[in-house]
This record gives structure tokens, sequence and C-alpha cells, in this order.
């Protein structure tokens, strides 16, 4: 069957380039290539056609989203954003298009301009979970944690299989001092995403102001097994290690601060020292004939 489709595919793809080759000057037919050079995943050959049909019809509002989102996929994230501009502009009452503008400013780093397209794209379509569950992550990013987890929980409960979402809610709950839910939240987005690596390095934070400390540094270590791990972490890490008196791991979490932050390892270095005091304090102490003992045997 699969090649079947593919094969039906070619032929469409044939078709429209026969059809922008008989009128090259109309835009209605590059558009329609652009867009199925875009579902098939030429996304360069998507651009190319697309742009020529900005030229040839610059007012039209469905051109501009698909460049935009073509653009999104070949990376090209000032590209992107610039043609979700140009899509607003054309129709600045659409809510497709308010998200995907509001989309844009967020990955751009904007997420104060996100807020506002976000915010008016959620009141017009409300059972857009996307447009809620984008609007959240913008709300995080602005420091609105309470605003955030409602937006984040409202469009999880319409999209229940969503990691980004759940790690984003778990961190918005744990910046408001809901530790406990967060853990869950922080749980379900590893459980969905496992090798999720900041989802991890939260979920530890979280454990860790539970006083879970063995869960913590199991988390932390997941955490940098998948590729998060910056130098608070380590700190953390060493922390929990240092309170179940586990000195294998506080030792490499001193070495591996040492490298990023010689100055923050410190407090690390004196916890490992007091831990290896404790221990030789601790340590049973052995007479001498009983050395000899030991020695003959």
């Amino acid at each position: 069957m699969s090649g079947v489709g593919q094969e039906g595919e070619g032929d469409r793809l044939r078709a429209l380039e026969k059809a922008v080759q008989a009128a090259p000057g109309e835009a209605d037919a590059w558009v329609e290539l652009g867009r199925a050079y875009h579902v098939a995943g030429h996304e360069e050959l998507a651009t190319f056609a697309l742009r020529r049909a900005t030229r040839l019809g610059p007012r039209d509002a469905r051109t501009w989203h698909w460049l935009s989102l073509a653009d999104t996929r070949l990376g090209e994230r000032e590209e992107a954003l610039a043609a979700a501009r140009k899509a607003y502009e054309c129709n600045p009452g659409a809510p497709v298009l308010l998200e995907n503008l509001g989309r844009q400013l967020l990955w751009a780093g904007r997420p104060s301009e996100a807020r506002v397209y976000l915010t008016e794209a959620a009141r017009q379509d409300p059972a857009s979970d996307v447009s809620v569950g984008l609007l959240g992550i913008a709300l995080f990013r602005c420091a609105d944690y309470e605003g955030a987890a409602s937006c984040l929980e409202e469009s999880l409960r319409k999209d229940p299989e969503d990691v980004l979402l759940w790690c984003y809610l778990g961190v918005s709950l744990d910046e408001l001092g809901r530790t406990e839910p967060a853990v869950w939240a922080l749980e379900t987005a590893v459980r969905l995403g496992p090798d999720y690596g900041w989802a991890w390095g939260r979920l530890g934070k979280a454990l860790r102001a539970l006083g879970r400390h063995e869960e913590a540094v199991r988390a932390y270590e997941k955490s940098v097994e998948h590729g998060f791990a910056p130098p608070v972490l380590w700190a953390d890490l060493g922390h929990s290690a240092a309170e179940v008196k586990d000195v294998e791991r506080l030792k490499r979490a001193c070495r591996e601060l040492g490298r990023l932050d010689a100055e923050g390892a410190k407090p690390l270095r004196r916890l490992l020292r007091k831990l290896r005091a404790e221990g030789r304090a601790s340590a049973p102490r052995v007479g001498a004939h009983e050395a000899r003992a030991e020695e003959g045997r």
C-alpha cells in the first residue's frame, strides 16, 4: 500500500509541476505545488515554489502561512517569523495565523510578544489545545507560573500525551511551591519521554525539595545521561549524595562541578571532607594483637 501511495503522490506532483509550466504567472498553481512539496517533505522545493507565489500574489495569507511552515522545517527561524508576520498582516483575524505568529515569536525568544497573539488565538478558538498549550509555555517564559499552569493543565486535558507540556507544567508547579503535584507531572513527563534530560533534572530538584534524596540522585544521573548537566545540577546532585552518604557520587559531583565552576565546587568539597572524616571516625578500631592475628591468617 505504501508503494501505491508514493506512486500516487508522485503523479500528483508531476501534474502540479506541469500546471506551473503551463501557467507560470498563476499564483494559485505555485501555491498548490508548494503545499504539495511541503506535505511530501520536500521543503527546499516548497519554499522555492511558495516564494514564487508570494511575488505573484503578495496579499495571499495562505501562501505566507505555508511558506512559514516550510521555513520552520528547514530551521530558517528568521524567515519563518517574517513569513508568519506577512500572513497575519494579510488576514489578522484568522486564529491559525495568530497561533503560528505566536509560535514563531515564542521560538525566537520573544515570549512577551508571543503571549499577545496566542492569547487572542486561544480566545478566538478556545477548542484549540495547541494555542492554549503554546500560551502556557509563553506565560512560563514570562515567569507567570500560575497562568502557565492553568493553560497547560487545560491543554493536557485534551492532549495528555504531550511530553513538553507535562514538563512545563511540572516546572511551573515546582516554581509555585506545589512540589508534590510537580513531582507527579514530571514523573509523567519522563514516563512519556524517558530521554528528556531537562525533565529528569527538574524531577531531581523537586524530589530533593521533598527530602527524597536517593530518588533525586537517580533522577539527576538520568538527566546527565541524557545531556542536561548545568553546574547547578551537579551542585544539587552532590548535596543529595551527601545526604545519603554516597561518597562516590559526591566525588563525581565535585569533580564535574569543579571543571565548570571551581568556586561553586568548594561547598561540595567541604561536604566530601566531612563525609570522609565521619567515615574514618565510625570505622572499627583494631587492637595491635588483633592486627597481628589478622596478618597470620
